[in-house]
């Protein structure tokens, strides 16, 4: 069980108590500096790397942003049809603070630039922790606040699934606010050396996008910076580019054994089809699937997919955690035709 972390809960509670009028958490957050400049609509996988797996716009994704109300974010369909615009989108920096992201919104970026890798986790964060407000403010002050009614349509078996959603959610939420912090202040002094990087470049048609933060078991009595020693939090993006795709994991500098990994893949390497089997593939979809939280897939693989894939991904992806095994018959949305 995650410890509740105190500064990160106190910051959580201050970001509530200073939404707007409208219940909105817009604001730009870059740097934690109280940048008080509107914020602009942005994504967190650039949209030129959307294109590359978008037929006519579209892709099936993840919902971009939580439901206004805990009805509908109970029966949602984990995957649907949606506009890249809706992918993985939100507003958390302003139009100069954005203009920091530059150098890796492209379908071509340069992956051996330390300071590149680091924005494009930065930036994931800052998706995340804003995502957490929108979901906290619309889920959970409803479902936990005893004035508030059961929204009409849910039993109350679902609202009570709700309620032990939120509470198990919150110590991470405010767990991950403590993870920004710490990277407000490593882009601020520019310290992308203070997290260890893993990129594999996948040169294969590109048929998925995504990003995720998970939390593992890390070293008890040895304190990352976070302040934390119980979990540890690791990235993982997979950006369609040029090339193909690329593989981004990421995790606190000095604890790489400890994070999740994809295992049997070598840093750095450029691996071509001839280089990949459906094992292997197979492996690296499971974690995929287990890791991120937004995701995308290219419309010409998801209806590929039989009827009962395409199900058995849905409830895959509706009920999976961190512990969710490994031996669910899933569909390899990254086999190597």
């Amino acid at each position: 069980m995650l410890n509740i972390d105190r500064v990160g809960m106190k910051n959580l509670n201050k970001v509530l108590s200073e939404q707007d009028e409208a219940g909105s958490f817009d604001k730009c957050s870059v740097g934690s500096k109280g940048c008080r400049q509107p914020p602009i609509k942005a994504h967190a996988v650039p949209r030129s790397a959307l294109k590359l797996i978008a037929l006519r716009n579209k892709v099936y994704a993840t919902n971009a942003n939580p439901p206004q109300n805990p009805l509908a974010f109970y029966n949602q369909d984990p995957l649907s049809e949606r506009s890249i615009e809706q992918f993985s989108v939100g507003k958390w920096a302003c139009g100069h603070h954005d203009q920091i992201f530059n150098p890796i919104d492209s379908n071509n970026i340069d992956l051996h630039l330390k300071s590149n890798l680091f924005l494009i986790i930065y930036r994931i964060t800052l998706r995340f922790t804003q995502l957490a407000l929108r979901t906290v403010g619309r889920i959970a002050i409803p479902m936990l606040d005893p004035a508030v009614p059961t929204p009409t349509g849910i039993r109350e078996d679902e609202a009570e699934k709700l309620r032990q959603f939120v509470s198990d959610s919150t110590p991470v939420v405010a767990h991950l606010f403590s993870i920004k912090a710490a990277m407000d202040k490593f882009w601020r002094n520019s310290e992308y050396h203070r997290l260890d990087y893993r990129v594999i470049t996948w040169k294969t048609k590109p048929v998925m996008a995504g990003a995720g933060i998970q939390w593992n078991d890390g070293p008890l009595g040895k304190l990352t910076w976070s302040g934390d020693t119980a979990r540890l939090p690791s990235w993982l993006i997979i950006l369609p580019q040029k090339y193909g795709q690329a593989i981004i994991t990421a995790c606190p500098k000095g604890f790489s054994k400890y994070a999740n990994k994809i295992n049997g893949i070598t840093e750095g390497k450029g691996y071509s089809a001839t280089d990949i089997d459906d094992d292997w593939t197979s492996r690296i979809n499971i974690k995929i699937l287990q890791s991120i939280n937004d995701l995308a897939v290219a419309p010409d693989v998801f209806y590929a997919l039989t009827e009962q894939q395409a199900l058995a991904l849905q409830s895959y992806l509706a009920t999976r955690t961190i512990s969710t095994p490994d031996d669910w018959q899933l569909p390899n949305l990254l086999k190597v035709c």
